[in-house]
């Protein structure tokens, strides 16, 4: 690969990190002697001090960069870490719910707001 193919792909994982709603993404492409190719990918993401770091290495530079591909391939997208987070809170709110005797009648749809978040997420999953 040359300078410009490089620069191209990079430029595309980082425009992956922004669809991904990847808070501040920085990705950089490292060739360093005595060491294998790798593409650092950077990030702010909340309860971390100083952000998140993914590496994609490889034998070659072309590699790294399939490599990091792949490590945002698995980064869920907004919309799922959202969700995500929210079915967290409101499993918390139910814990919470139920630890100080709140009332079933308040906690109910909640659980059954559980539920269907549950189903939804498995179905989506399978698609």
């Amino acid at each position: 690969m040359n300078a410009q193919e490089i620069q191209t792909a990079v430029d595309a994982l980082l425009a992956d990190m922004l669809a991904r709603g990847l808070r501040s993404p920085q990705c950089t492409a490292f060739i360093s002697a005595r060491e294998f190719p790798s593409i650092y990918l950077h990030w702010d993401e909340d309860g971390i001090s100083y952000g998140r770091t993914e590496i994609g290495r490889g034998d070659d530079i072309a590699e790294a960069l399939e490599n990091a591909g792949e490590i945002l391939q698995a980064i869920p997208t907004k919309e799922d870490r959202d969700r995500a987070e929210f079915t967290r809170l409101l499993a918390n709110a139910i814990d919470k719910g139920r630890a100080i005797g709140i009332e079933l009648e308040f906690v109910n749809p909640l659980v059954e707001t559980m539920k269907r978040l549950s189903e939804n997420a498995l179905t989506h999953a399978a698609a």
